[in-house]
């Protein structure tokens, strides 16, 4: 809002610079006139006592409760509990109660169910599969030797029978390969005893006692004597 009126700074006689003229005293009677209308609209535009009575003249807050008091000016008041002493500050769980405990603000605790939201979970070995905990993962692992046929996808299974097949004939060829080949070590290392020994055998030479008509081997060696028909004296390989 601006003001109505601005000051005109009157001066004595003979200072004719403000003389009481027409333009003065307009100016003057605008400006009471301008006052007089903004009292009337003032007036009634104006609060009635009644209505300032029902007006708040102060506020509290009660830290303890959580309740903010207003007071009006007739003297009444209004309060609004804020439950702010509800607030939760601090949660904690139960497990063997399954129960989530709420502390508030006031130190009162309550209580909230969760039984019907918890599932308990066991885990079993099978003969395959053994589970594990760590760090709250559950962790499983394959048996070593458990794995059978039936577990293979049939695509696979076919694929290591095929192989195990072919392993085996070849297993099988190389034992056969190998029994050949002892046989005929065999046969070698028998040669190579027969050829050992008949290289040590010395042909025995014999004399006759003609008083005693004994007969004596003279000489021989690895060799022995057989009587063959009767009446031949033989020597054979020892």
């Amino acid at each position: 809002m601006q003001k109505a009126y601005e000051r005109i700074d009157w001066e004595n006689y003979p200072s004719e610079k403000t003389a009481v003229n027409e333009q003065n005293l307009n100016k003057m009677d605008a400006a009471i006139d301008e006052v007089d209308n903004r009292v009337i609209t003032l007036d009634t535009t104006k609060a009635t006592k009644i209505e300032v009575s029902e007006l708040f003249s102060g506020v509290a807050f009660d830290e303890g409760t959580g309740v903010i008091t207003f007071t009006r000016k007739n003297g009444s008041q209004i309060t609004i509990d804020t439950k702010l002493e509800k607030l939760a500050i601090n949660f904690a769980y139960n497990p063997a109660a399954e129960q989530l405990v709420i502390t508030l603000d006031d130190g009162t605790k309550q209580y909230v169910d969760l039984s019907a939201l918890i599932t308990v979970y066991e885990f079993l070995d099978s003969d395959t599969i053994a589970f594990a905990i760590d760090g709250g993962k559950v962790k499983a692992i394959v048996k070593e030797g458990s794995i059978q046929g039936k577990h293979l996808r049939p695509d696979y299974l076919a694929d290591v029978t095929i192989q195990a097949s072919i392993a085996t004939q070849k297993a099988n060829e190389a034992s056969e390969k190998a029994g050949e080949s002892l046989t005929q070590a065999n046969r070698a290392q028998t040669e190579a005893d027969r050829a050992a020994q008949y290289s040590g055998i010395v042909a025995p030479g014999f004399y006759v006692d003609m008083e005693t008509m004994s007969l004596y081997m003279k000489t021989g060696v690895g060799v022995d004597f057989i009587v063959a028909d009767g009446n031949k004296l033989c020597w054979k390989i020892a």
